[in-house]
């Protein structure tokens, strides 16, 4: 229902005056539709991983900030790929998974199966492969969605439609106006 009222209230905006937070003639292009439903799925499960493993790190374990490092490595990773898009492509969304893949992996390594309090060192020591994994988030989702002169296409053209409808209201009222 919600996102149904958002998808009404953006579409009078961009109508209004081309200003909508999510502009839907985006949504016209295929590759931005099929990145945007790919990186939902992507974070749904991420996140149906994570969120039991960090409630299982703090609850059962009293480890507080292991994942700080998985949020830190986005972080870097995001600023690392931006430049690669142009001259790798595609190829970074194939060696973000396998980053993403080898660092939970040297994480459950690491950690094995004994989870005990005297083992905070190898749960520090885990913060390294971690950041790998948080730094390889940045890599699969660099592809997903447009550049920017794709939004900017997108949002001239919004604004563009946006001024005729205005200018067709306009002309309506204009007619419809009582005479004399």
């Amino acid at each position: 229902m919600l996102l149904v009222a958002f998808v009404a209230y953006e579409r009078r905006r961009m109508r209004r005056d081309g200003s909508a937070l999510l502009p839907m003639p985006l949504f016209a292009d295929r590759g931005f539709s099929a990145g945007i439903v790919t990186q939902a799925a992507f974070q749904g499960a991420l996140n149906a991983f994570t969120l039991p493993f960090i409630i299982y790190l703090q609850a059962a374990l009293g480890f507080g900030l292991n994942l700080l490092a998985f949020s830190l490595g986005a972080l870097v990773g995001t600023g690392a790929v931006i430049p690669l898009v142009p001259r790798i492509g595609k190829y970074l969304v194939t060696a973000g998974s396998a980053l993403l893949a080898a660092g939970v992996l040297w994480v459950f390594a690491i950690l094995g199966d004994d989870w005990s309090r005297e083992h905070v060192l190898e749960a520090l020591q885990a913060s390294v492969p971690v950041s790998v994994a948080g730094l390889a988030i940045a890599a699969v989702a660099s592809l997903l969605l447009p550049n920017r002169h794709q939004v900017q296409a997108h949002l001239d053209e919004a604004r563009r439609l946006a001024e005729l409808d205005a200018e067709a209201d306009a002309a309506s009222a204009a007619t419809a106006a009582p005479v004399g």
